[in-house]
């Protein structure tokens, strides 16, 4: 079935490049090691994880970042962590730079596909990122 892909596999590749040229230390943990899910889902897993650490890399100057990956029986939860100097969430939805561009493209994506995003930041204390979706 070409809808279903292995998406563990790809993302090791893609972490792996990544830590190459990142100029922080990047923890990755992923639990969906047999899991198959829909490509749709996981076409949104590998583009939030993609653009938030472009997003880190361009403004967050983190020395650690997590991502992590697991699921239950219905959804998937990425999270992805970092320590950098974080920003006003609220202060960035009603401005036009990058990020927040970076960030409404992930919100979209994530709830397009029918799931969630959560943004938290704390100025100089980092900001995680959580996307839920469903496994279809």
């Amino acid at each position: 079935n070409l809808g279903i892909v292995e998406l563990a596999p790809v993302l090791n590749d893609f972490i792996n490049n990544f830590k190459k040229h990142s100029t922080f230390e990047i923890t990755f943990k992923n639990d969906l090691i047999k899991k198959k899910i829909s490509e749709d889902v996981a076409i949104v897993i590998y583009r939030v994880m993609q653009e938030a650490l472009t997003n880190i890399t361009r403004h967050a100057q983190a020395r650690k970042v997590s991502v992590s990956l697991h699921s239950d029986k219905n959804k998937v939860y990425l999270d992805i962590n970092d320590d950098g100097v974080g920003f006003d969430v609220d202060k960035i939805a009603s401005s036009k730079g990058k990020l927040r561009i970076g960030i409404l493209g992930m919100r979209e994506r994530v709830e397009n596909a029918g799931g969630e995003l959560i943004v938290k930041s704390t100025q100089n204390q980092g900001t995680q990122i959580k996307a839920i979706l469903s496994i279809k």
